[in-house]
């Protein structure tokens, strides 16, 4: 089952400790979406983030999904 229809609730926030940057993030689902579905797209793209802000190569999504899936289903 993939992603439903219904809005989505994110929240995002940034805080400083120890001169870095703390990035907080949560995704509250509802109920008839699949942590499975969700998990492995968000590391993706949190991961495509340090990527570009390193300067290094862009990460593969196949390295993600599915691989990530059971991780979240679990």
């Amino acid at each position: 089952m993939g992603p439903s229809n219904a809005p989505w609730h994110v929240s995002i926030d940034l805080a400083e400790e120890d001169g870095m940057t703390i990035l907080s993030f949560a995704h509250a689902l509802n109920a008839a979406d699949e942590p499975s579905s969700f998990g492995p797209g968000w590391v993706y793209y949190l991961a495509r983030l340090v990527a570009d802000r390193d300067g290094a190569a862009m990460p593969r999504w196949d390295d993600y999904y599915p691989a990530m899936a059971k991780h979240y289903t679990d």
